[in-house]
């Protein structure tokens, strides 16, 4: 678990970007735990055989996953659309995505039917053990979550960038807890309850 010093999260979120280009340089790329298997946790949670999954794009500069889990039989995947600020997921074909410059991420294309997954993954810049995530930095996911709180959340990161607990005053009211974690090493599949 990294250890920081620092009071604002201006400060807090460039000495973690620091650590994360050292980390990604030395590390190189990563997976998240290798033996996590998607479909019996949502089975056993959702009590349902088939299951609609959002993806979230990878960034290259970023220290993110190299790849997500592959879908399994009973999962279809969904790939997420910013238009207008506003995130949605999407049903279409990895073949079929298309580039969003300004982001520099992959997303779905606009025209493609939305889909309400029943879970999400979400980049997680740093969180903590309460489900406090800290993104990228747009607010998309937590508006997301918001205006859909059946969906289950389920952030990716690095071990690293995992803490015990973030100041409170890194956050907002609009920020929204993740359910669990999934890292290189562990998955938290309840962090709601440590609140």
């Amino acid at each position: 678990m990294t250890e920081l010093n620092t009071k604002s999260l201006k400060d807090f979120r460039n000495q973690l970007r620091k650590i994360q280009r050292e980390c990604a340089l030395s590390q190189g790329s990563w997976r998240p735990l290798e033996t996590f298997e998607l479909l019996p946790f949502l089975k056993s949670h959702f009590s349902k055989d088939s299951f609609q999954v959002g993806y979230f794009a990878p960034r290259k500069d970023w220290d993110e996953p190299e790849q997500l889990p592959n879908p399994e039989e009973g999962i279809e995947r969904l790939f997420p659309c910013l238009d207008n600020e506003t995130l949605s997921f999407k049903k279409c074909h990895s073949s079929q995505l298309v580039f969003h410059h300004e982001l520099g991420v992959w997303q779905a294309p606009v025209h493609r039917p939305d889909a309400i997954p029943d879970l999400i993954f979400l980049p997680c810049f740093a969180v903590d053990r309460e489900g406090r995530r800290i993104g990228r930095g747009g607010g998309f996911y937590d508006g997301f979550l918001k205006a859909n709180p059946a969906v289950f959340s389920l952030g990716i990161c690095r071990s690293h960038y995992v803490f015990e607990k973030l100041p409170s005053h890194f956050f907002h009211e609009r920020d929204q807890k993740i359910n669990a974690l999934l890292t290189e090493n562990e998955f938290l599949s309840s962090l709601k309850e440590y609140s």
